[in-house]
């Protein structure tokens, strides 16, 4: 599903300054509980099962409140439509991922189950890229490292800050839009990705697998050498009279373009991410004579 028919913002946010006339409940007085009027029980229970806070869920009904007045032509059931879209638990995140210092840009974007955890991000992020998953990776968040906690205890010494388990990290976890943190891949090369998380959905099906719904640009061959010897290895292809010319084009299989992106193939890819014993494309596909 495109992310844009998913119900994809916060309670009372967006939805209300879409609409003219109707009040920004971030800035209406009164709606902290300690401040304002006591909550309603089925305020606190739509809070209880959404795990929202209090506040939010008020100024929702302040939204609904003004909605009903000012639109009288909304009937009980448009309305009651309404409430249930703005209710609706977050089943997906929609989340963007582009390699850094490269430009211009190769990035994903990515709609993922909410429940699934960093390693699963992990093997979603090498099938959008069609990285290999052959070396050591990790995720920096807030000045922690997360990843397979046990390979890096074997490799880590004394004085290596500690990794700890990617497994019990879940995207639910993560209280806000535009999160942001790093995804490194392969500590030779240092292939550093930037994750945003762009916004929380609610779709009508619960995703099982995830899907890649938009993107540009390939990401740099394996074990070149990273940023520089990816600026090397494109100069090198541009010119045919370079003496390593012809052995680097049959090392990257023949063909290589930086531009190269198909929607169709990534997602397929990405939509294997979880399965076992995935196989990866040696080399990037070439095209299709006419």
């Amino acid at each position: 599903m495109c992310p844009a028919e998913g119900r994809n913002h916060r309670v009372g946010e967006d939805k209300a300054a879409a609409r003219p006339g109707v009040a920004d409940p971030s800035r209406v007085d009164g709606i902290r509980p300690s401040a304002g009027p006591r909550i309603s029980a089925f305020e606190a229970g739509v809070a209880k099962f959404q795990n929202r806070s209090y506040t939010d869920v008020r100024a929702t009904m302040l939204v609904l409140t003004s909605l009903f007045m000012l639109t009288t032509e909304l009937d009980a059931v448009s309305m009651r439509r309404l409430a249930a879209d703005m209710f609706a638990p977050f089943n997906a995140v929609q989340i963007r991922v582009s390699l850094d210092d490269i430009e211009p840009p190769a990035w994903r974007r990515l709609i993922v189950p909410i429940d699934w955890n960093l390693e699963q991000l992990h093997l979603t992020i090498q099938a959008a890229f069609n990285w290999w998953n052959y070396h050591l990776h990790e995720f920096q968040i807030g000045g922690l490292r997360f990843g397979d906690a046990a390979a890096a205890y074997e490799s880590s010494s004394v004085d290596d800050p500690k990794v700890f388990e990617q497994t019990d990290v879940r995207l639910r976890d993560f209280t806000r839009s535009g999160a942001r943190f790093s995804y490194l891949y392969d500590f030779g090369d240092g292939w550093s990705h930037t994750v945003e998380l762009e916004q929380w959905l609610s779709l009508d099906l619960a995703p099982k697998k995830a899907q890649c719904i938009d993107g540009a640009r390939a990401r740099p061959p394996e074990d070149v050498g990273g940023i520089p010897g990816y600026q090397r290895f494109l100069e090198i292809l541009a010119d045919p009279s370079d003496l390593e010319h012809d052995d680097t084009k049959q090392w990257c299989g023949g063909y290589f373009d930086p531009d190269w992106f198909d929607l169709a193939t990534v997602n397929k890819d990405v939509s294997n991410a979880l399965k076992p014993n995935v196989k990866r494309r040696l080399h990037q596909p070439k095209p299709r004579k006419a």
